[in-house]
């Protein structure tokens, strides 16, 4: 079996369908067996087969690529055999679901264990497939576990991409506006830089972060950040950073951290005693989603950032 490229083909796939059965609307007018689901432990009644297909294959999931193989085929016969089954009591979401299983599973055993997300699919299945993919990676950081490249790769690729929603002459002519200075490259920080600067001034600190199309963290000061800081004087704010330096701007937009390019993720973090204490998708730029703070936290934990257990994610848009 070729699966030495990509390892999670059909297991990323089961905890999809898993997903989407566990939300999917069957709109059962009658019949129906119950099923106790896994992520909440609620009763939900679906058609018998589906019923059948979550109790036996992917209530609990394989860690093996190869059973997750076989379980995926064996999804697909029974399926194919449930369509050819004329039921007029079967209702018009139940036939989508069940032909999209069908489509789905047909072509990721034609893909050849090719990668199934270097291909083109629906914006439903890819968001399906994000989703499911958020859900497993958390289960590896609740079990302290490490996430797999494989894993993370597909998240990376499934995740929708955000424009900037300014260009850089708009930021250009509000900056140089308010702080008279002109445009130049960025400061871009990493997680060391974080430290140091904690070091030299205790407390808490904002920074912005951006996580561009490739899976890269970039790390910026926030405008709080670098125009003040509490030195404990009675005032309690003290001027303490330029604007510029060795003409690399101080202070920058999330765009400009990421050279106006889209972003899978943006926002500011909470950087307290060398660990991130607070993630947040506030970003006027990129305007991102709320759940681009799992897939940071996600990828924060995977490139082994410090992440307090504690963690605090806030979100709005």
């Amino acid at each position: 079996m070729e699966n030495n490229k990509i390892i999670y083909v059909f297991t990323n796939y089961l905890y999809s369908l898993r997903n989407i059965i566990e939300n999917f609307d069957f709109s059962l007018k009658f019949g129906g067996e119950k099923i106790l689901l896994q992520s909440s432990l609620k009763i939900k009644k679906v058609p018998r087969a589906i019923s059948i297909i979550y109790n036996k294959y992917i209530f609990y999931i394989s860690e093996k690529e190869e059973v997750n193989y076989i379980n995926s085929k064996e999804i697909y016969k029974i399926i194919e055999k449930e369509i050819k089954i004329n039921s007029i009591s079967r209702s018009k979401s139940t036939k989508i679901i069940y032909n999209e299983i069908l489509n789905n599973i047909n072509f990721l055993l034609k893909s050849k264990y090719n990668n199934p997300t270097l291909k083109m699919r629906s914006i439903e299945y890819d968001t399906y497939y994000h989703h499911s993919l958020i859900m497993r990676s958390d289960q590896f950081i609740k079990a302290n576990r490490e996430i797999p490249n494989e894993i993370i790769q597909d998240l990376i690729f499934t995740a929708k991409k955000y424009e900037t929603k300014e260009s850089i002459l708009d930021d250009s002519n509000r900056i140089n506006e308010t702080f008279n200075f002109n445009w130049s490259v960025p400061i871009i920080l990493g997680i060391q830089d974080l430290k140091d600067l904690g070091k030299k001034y205790p407390g808490k600190r904002t920074y912005k972060f951006v996580i561009n199309t490739e899976g890269q963290i970039k790390f910026g000061h926030d405008m709080d950040d670098i125009l003040w800081i509490d030195d404990g004087s009675e005032n309690g704010k003290t001027w303490v950073v330029s604007f510029t330096k060795d003409n690399l701007t101080a202070i920058c937009s999330h765009a400009a951290l990421n050279f106006y390019e889209p972003a899978i993720a943006a926002g500011k973090i909470v950087f307290y005693e060398n660990e991130i204490i607070e993630i947040d998708n506030y970003s006027g730029h990129y305007m991102p989603d709320p759940i681009i703070l799992l897939l940071t936290k996600i990828i924060f934990y995977y490139h082994k950032l410090p992440l307090r257990k504690s963690l605090n994610l806030t979100g709005k848009y």
